[in-house]
């Protein structure tokens, strides 16, 4: 006999009536000698009681939920951790490699569970049948199984597991890494420009050209700025090497997050030809002057199609202020190579898929590894072009940072229809402007 949570409980077998019985909660262990132990899970070296959450990648999972007993299946009742769990020494001892075998749920679907992509593997569990539940069936930006397809596919490159994009999903990739918004029909008839080239060489790259003219690559973060990132450091370079390196400073996209705000949205994504429109008519300043903040504040000064120069902030500082020709469309392979060799990087859109997002090195080409179905487009500057054992590519520096891909490069196939640039834009930057404004 014993005393617990204020009721008198004696030790005999009357209480024990299966699933309706009123035993004290002590009664195994008091009464049967056997030790309970609060049911947990093992999962990546730490244990998990009822009601712990762990996240798998980008995917928040709970653990777990009482399963039902074979017995109880078709009665619609879950289990009791005081009635149910042990019976017996052998019951308590048992342990199921449940998720071994792929019993792991998500939501509405704990009847037949089944296990995903992403999702956590609980190795050992003294429960019978217990279950992780998921939060939803969103896919994971970084996912090993990519990294391994690529990897046995011979497609010519190499993929891995970025950090900073791991705990992401892959719509978070698509809305905050990209940002370009799809072309209107007013961009896509954008008046183009053409060449009589003559022979080009099969490589070339504008860092080796202009080696100190090239702006270094940029990390957009988790901001859809991708249409102000590019266009700032194709016009930064393109003012260096048209004005001899008498104009170097480094342009800032921020002002066109928070200053082109008409129908533009920020971080969530822009519209290229409303970006040139608004650099051709206002210009930007320079990147110490308002440097970029991964977030779509207020302007910090006036807007003037006349001024030359603009004020940083409260410390008596003033920028030059940095205006584009009008826009031009690029049509055709030679067209963009000549244009690059002669003048300097180009903006260009492509499209990218989850797959992209691996990207380590090599000439980068679609593989169809990961979610296809699910991409978005993708405003890049185009540094150059080349061959690599056959494999013509485009040379691309991206927006995400000098730790992804090849020092923040990416080279994509030419010849491969998914990896194509998708619409090309160039202008010139207005230096004449400058010089005349200089007298």
């Amino acid at each position: 006999m014993h005393f617990g949570a204020g009721t008198l409980c004696y030790c005999d077998n009357f209480c024990d009536r299966g699933a309706d019985d009123d035993c004290c909660p002590d009664y195994l262990a008091v009464c049967k000698g056997l030790s309970l132990k609060r049911p947990t899970c093992s999962y990546e070296g730490k244990e998990y009681a009822l009601g712990n959450t762990t996240m798998r990648n980008c995917r928040k999972c709970h653990l777990p939920r009482l399963g039902r007993s074979r017995a109880d299946r078709g009665h619609g009742r879950r289990l009791s951790p005081t009635r149910d769990i042990v019976r017996d020494r052998s019951t308590i001892n048992r342990v199921l490699s449940v998720f071994e075998r792929g019993t792991f749920s998500s939501r509405g679907n704990s009847r037949r569970p089944r296990r995903r992509k992403n999702e956590a593997k609980c190795k050992e569990v003294t429960i019978e049948e217990a279950e992780w539940f998921c939060d939803d069936d969103s896919v994971c930006l970084m996912d090993e199984d990519v990294v391994r397809g690529v990897g046995s596919s011979g497609s010519g490159w190499q993929a891995t597991v970025y950090p900073q994009f791991w705990g992401r999903t892959l719509k978070d990739g698509i809305q905050y890494r990209l940002g370009t918004l799809p072309l209107r029909p007013i961009t896509k008839n954008m008046g183009s420009v053409t060449y009589e080239p003559g022979v080009l060489p099969t490589n070339f790259d504008a860092r080796e050209q202009w080696p100190s003219f090239v702006s270094p690559v940029r990390d957009q973060g988790w901001c859809g700025s991708d249409w102000a990132v590019s266009l700032a450091t194709v016009l930064a370079d393109r003012f260096a090497i048209q004005s001899k390196g008498e104009l170097q400073d480094e342009l800032s996209a921020q002002t066109l997050l928070s200053c082109n705000s008409r129908g533009q949205q920020g971080c969530t994504g822009g519209h290229i030809d409303v970006a040139w429109q608004f650099s051709t008519r206002y210009g930007l300043v320079s990147e110490e002057c308002l440097p970029y903040d991964i977030n779509a504040k207020a302007c910090p000064f006036p807007l003037s199609a006349n001024a030359t120069k603009m004020p940083c902030g409260s410390y008596g500082r003033w920028s030059r202020v940095y205006r584009s020709g009008p826009p031009s469309k690029l049509s055709t392979e030679e067209d963009i190579k000549y244009e690059i060799r002669n003048w300097g990087p180009v903006q260009a859109i492509i499209k990218v898929y989850q797959d992209l997002f691996h990207y380590r090195a090599g000439v980068y080409r679609h593989t169809g590894y990961g979610d296809s179905n699910l991409a978005g487009l993708h405003s890049v500057r185009v540094v150059g072009w080349g061959d690599d054992g056959g494999r013509p590519y485009w040379l691309i520096a991206n927006s995400w940072g000098p730790e992804w891909g090849e020092n923040g490069y990416v080279r994509v196939a030419r010849d491969d229809p998914a990896t194509t640039l998708e619409f090309v834009v160039t202008t010139l930057a207005d230096v004449a402007e400058h010089y005349e404004k200089r007298r």
